[in-house]
């Protein structure tokens, strides 16, 4: 079993990336930056097939990008399938409600309540797609909503806030169970609003008239903080991290992330816990050295191509690009971190002075090779570290610091 996900977001996260792989693999060979055997091509397409056909039988997987355009269609269909069917459901109701007896009302409500309940559990266990699921599970909720409201009318009961914490109940149960953030966000909603209404009667007020203050939303903001810290939700992944930027007109960043208990804790060397519970997560790690210097032969390549063809922006974008990469190797072979440039400036003075002389002063064609060919020595003597796959592409990075014929 390669079966390394557990969940459908992992899944499918892993297949995409299988996709860019294929596609940057394809695009290499190409471009005759790599070649792999025909036992290495096999070996690769045999183990993704795998991959994908495991994930596809437990998690219903898009494997290609026309099976997502389908998946978003599908889920942009029984959305809106699903609004449709349960105001049907509702103004049905409405519609021909006082045809039927007491007795008869009183049943049908129960009949509609726990059946669609029931049905949407048969469903479910049926349907690997989910779309149908959410279907049965928005009715079962209309028709529970339904349930609760219309009883009270055919039996005289007052209404009251009390109501919501059933239908909160209720949505919660369905959304977590068929993992519909819809009605998640439908449950979230009853629960605040009957904690803001009791709040609201304990200072004197009607119940219907909470919104008309504030401060009466305050226990609900608080137990919405608090509870996702007592309760485990470690097993629900349908709900990624958000990341959210915003720069203030000082030219200050403020950066706030919203991610589950499951994928909160450090991803680097420099986390520090303040307050709550980090889960050990997988340490993010630079790309090893010989997978930068090929990128940085690419880029050589593609620089020099450009020069030729007079193509001046463009060949100063590859020789910007391929001088990041041979600073993040450099950075690599004294232990520091090159991702994003972060210890550029700890490399050694005459190091740095070394790469100065790399940077293009101008898009002119003599200076755009002087400093193609400043980067290509640059990059040969910080991959002594990889001397053996250097020495491979050395003779063509060699070639392409020479003046072109005629």
């Amino acid at each position: 079993m390669n079966m390394a996900a557990f969940s459908r977001t992992e899944a499918q996260q892993r297949a995409d990336e299988m996709r860019v792989f294929q596609s940057e693999l394809d695009r290499l060979e190409r471009e005759g930056v790599l070649t792999l055997s025909d036992d290495q091509r096999r070996a690769v397409k045999d183990h993704q097939r795998s991959v994908l056909a495991e994930y596809t039988q437990a998690f219903d997987i898009d494997r290609d990008a026309q099976s997502r355009q389908l998946s978003i269609g599908m889920r942009v269909a029984s959305f809106l399938g699903a609004l449709a069917l349960a105001a049907s459901v509702f103004f049905l109701f409405y519609q021909f409600w006082g045809l039927f007896p007491e007795t008869a009302q009183v049943s049908i409500l129960l009949v509609a309540a726990f059946g669609s309940f029931g049905a949407t559990f048969v469903i479910k266990a049926r349907d690997s797609t989910g779309y149908f699921t959410k279907l049965a599970a928005m009715v079962a909720f209309a028709c529970f909503v339904l349930n609760i409201a219309m009883i009270g009318q055919i039996f005289n009961i007052t209404p009251s806030d009390k109501a919501l914490l059933p239908w909160a109940a209720f949505a919660m149960l369905l959304a977590y169970t068929c993992d519909l953030r819809l009605l998640l966000a439908a449950g979230i909603l009853c629960l605040t609003a009957f904690i803001s209404a009791r709040t609201g009667t304990w200072s004197g007020m009607y119940w219907l008239h909470f919104g008309e203050r504030p401060e009466n939303f305050f226990p609900a903001a608080i137990a919405l903080f608090f509870v996702p810290q007592v309760l485990d939700h470690r097993r629900f992944q349908g709900f990624p991290a958000i990341y959210r930027v915003f720069v203030l007109p000082s030219s200050l960043e403020l950066d706030l992330s919203f991610a589950p208990s499951s994928g909160f804790g450090a991803r680097g060397p420099t986390f520090r816990l303040l307050f709550g519970q980090s889960m050990e997560q997988p340490l993010g790690s630079s790309q090893p050295a010989h997978e930068l210097f090929g990128f940085a032969v690419h880029h050589a390549l593609h620089a020099r191509s450009c020069i030729e063809r007079g193509r001046a922006w463009q060949a100063e974008f590859w020789i910007h690009a391929l001088r990041d990469y041979a600073l993040h190797i450099a950075c690599l072979r004294r232990g520091l971190e090159g991702d994003l440039g972060r210890d550029v400036d700890a490399l050694p003075p005459d190091l740095l002075r070394r790469f100065d002389d790399t940077l293009v002063r101008s898009l002119e064609p003599a200076e755009l090779r002087r400093g193609l060919r400043s980067l290509v020595d640059a990059l040969l003597v910080e991959s002594q570290d990889i001397q053996p796959v250097a020495e491979r592409m050395e003779e063509i990075l060699r070639g392409l610091e020479s003046e072109p014929a005629g």
